[in-house]
Parts: structure tokens; C-alpha cells; sequence
């Protein structure tokens, strides 16, 4: 089962972050054997207290002759940048959970992102569920994130964010800087995706009505959907988190957000707002978008299956 990463353990990561700023200096060094350079390189960042560059830990940091590094800061000066030609209205999303540090941003010291949010692609619907654009831009100096967009619903009245291609669409990632190019080559097609989505933002209202109009029937069909939930998604959080959530008395209460109200918790739509809240304010970074991505899809695929009619299969 994964849990939650505990303050000691988010300590002991911090203490092994070479760099807590995201936009720290970086560079490639060649990999010597005996003396003799190799083909590969690794990345060093550097270190603020003794002003020297070290080593990124982890194999994914070790990169073949033609890998272009591409730094954090590169990567924040182009979103600014694209999000600035489109004409939108765009703001900093802060980030939540045990992996925010710094506002926006997430950054453990091998990779990073960064969210806005779209005022300008919202749309209203039933049950206090205002909904508007997200955005994030990541990247990664280990291999664990390539540079691209990732597009994510926010529910205005929580700011709980909802990833998953069945309901907002797939990444964009960079088609050529990723392949040896440069980030100047991809403005035009981030560009023209961002005004895409955000022109299309309407297209989901019926998927969320879908939501709202598919119910769990009773105690052993929630407990079959959490079973099914768990082998497809392998994405397995404490069930108390949830059921708290639902019941009025979870991680919304805790911060206070008294107007998150779930009023007929049966409703896919609540069960996955409450999967949501877990999600994006206690787990939080690309871990957390990661597991809320894959939840969200399959309740996505599983109401249409319901609206089609389509026999419950139980899992033993």
C-alpha cells in the first residue's frame, strides 16, 4: 500500500536535496574510466554552502553524449513566455501536499514543476462545481519527467485539481527538444495546444454531469469499486482519508474549507471529488497528479460503462 511520506521522511529527502532552489545552477560533466573520458555524462548542480558543484544522485542522472540539458530555469522562462502569447489570463496555482515547497512549484532536487490556472477557460456547472483550467509545466535532470504540458480541471470551490486523459485530455510533451532539439522549436505547438484546451474547456461539462448522474447502489457495490479501483489503478490510499473526506471531517475540513460539502456521497462525482482532495492536499507534486490522473480515469471509464448498461463484475 502506498502512504504518505511522513515529515521525517520529507526531511531526510530535504537533506539529501543538493539544491533546494529549483533554478540553481547546472551543468554536464563528462564521465572519466581510468583516467580516460567516456561517452557519458552526469549532471552537478551547485551546492550553496561550500559553492561547489556536485553530483545528482541517481543512475537516471547518467546521460549518452547527445542529451541536450535543459534547465529548470529554461523551462520556467518558456512557460512565462507562452503563457504570455496567448492572450489568456493565467495565475500561480499553489501547490499542496507533502511535496510543496515553494508556491507554484514542486522540485525535489531532480525534478521539477510548476502550475497555473486559466480564470479565462471556466465553466459552470451543478452542485457548486465551478470548474476552470489547469496547467503544468514539468521537467527533470534524471530522466523521471520529460518537458511538456499536463492539463488538469480545478474545482474553484476547493482548488482540488482533476487530472486524467478521460476527462481533460493527454499531455503535450515536447516534440523536439526531447529528441535533441531545442525549446524553440516547441513554442508554436505549446502555444497552439494551450489555446486549444482552453478554447475546448467546455467539451468536459458532460462528462461531469456523467459523473454526478452514476451512483454506487450500496456498501458492496462501493467496496467492489474500491476493490476494481485498486487492481486497475494499483493506486491504493487509506481508506479513512476517503471516507472522512466524504463524511465531512477530512483534509478539506482541516484547511477549513467550510463550504465543501458533500451532500449525497453515492455519486461517482463526490467519490472521486474525495479521491481528488486526498490527491492534490495531502499527497500533492507529480505524485500525487500521477495518482489522481489514473483514479479519475477509470471512475471516467466505469460510469460510462454503467450508462451503457453494462453488468457490474464483481471482483472476489
Amino acid at each position: 500500500m502506498e502512504h504518505l511520506q511522513t515529515e521525517e521522511q520529507e526531511t531526510k529527502k530535504a537533506q539529501r536535496m543538493i539544491n533546494p532552489d529549483p533554478f540553481a545552477e547546472v551543468r554536464m560533466v563528462n564521465i572519466e574510466n581510468n583516467g580516460r573520458k567516456t561517452d557519458k555524462f552526469f549532471v552537478e548542480m551547485l551546492e550553496p554552502k561550500s559553492g561547489d558543484f556536485k553530483e545528482i544522485p541517481g543512475l537516471g542522472t547518467v546521460h549518452a553524449k547527445g542529451y541536450q540539458l535543459i534547465t529548470n530555469k529554461q523551462v520556467h522562462e518558456t512557460a512565462i513566455n507562452i503563457l504570455g502569447d496567448t492572450g489568456l489570463e493565467f495565475t500561480p496555482l499553489k501547490s499542496h501536499g507533502t511535496a510543496s515547497k515553494a508556491g507554484s512549484i514542486t522540485w525535489n532536487g531532480r525534478s521539477f514543476s510548476e502550475k497555473w490556472a486559466c480564470p479565462s477557460a471556466a465553466i459552470e456547472t451543478d452542485h457548486n462545481s465551478n470548474m476552470m483550467l489547469g496547467f503544468e509545466i514539468t521537467n527533470s535532470y534524471d530522466g523521471t519527467a520529460e518537458i511538456g504540458f499536463s492539463f488538469f480541471a480545478i474545482r474553484m470551490l476547493c482548488e482540488n485539481q482533476f487530472y486524467g486523459s478521460n476527462i481533460i485530455g493527454m499531455p503535450y510533451m515536447f516534440p523536439h527538444v526531447n529528441r535533441g532539439g531545442t525549446l524553440d522549436q516547441d513554442m508554436a505547438g505549446a502555444l497552439n495546444q494551450l489555446r486549444i484546451r482552453a478554447g475546448n474547456f467546455g467539451q468536459m461539462a458532460p462528462k461531469l454531469q456523467l459523473l454526478q448522474n452514476t451512483n454506487v447502489t450500496g456498501l458492496e457495490d462501493f467496496l467492489n469499486v474500491r476493490q476494481q479501483l485498486a487492481a486497475s489503478t494499483k493506486v491504493e490510499l487509506r481508506d479513512k482519508q476517503v471516507l472522512d473526506e466524504l463524511a465531512g471531517c477530512g483534509i478539506t475540513r482541516e484547511l477549513n474549507m467550510k463550504d465543501v460539502i458533500y451532500q449525497n456521497p453515492s455519486t461517482f462525482w463526490n467519490i472521486v471529488n474525495a479521491y481528488a482532495a486526498v490527491t492534490t492536499h495531502q499527497v500533492g507534486g507529480r505524485r500525487g497528479s500521477d495518482q489522481c490522473g489514473r483514479i479519475t480515469d477509470w471512475f471516467m471509464t466505469e460510469a460510462v460503462r454503467r450508462s451503457s448498461g453494462a453488468r457490474t463484475i464483481k471482483v472476489a
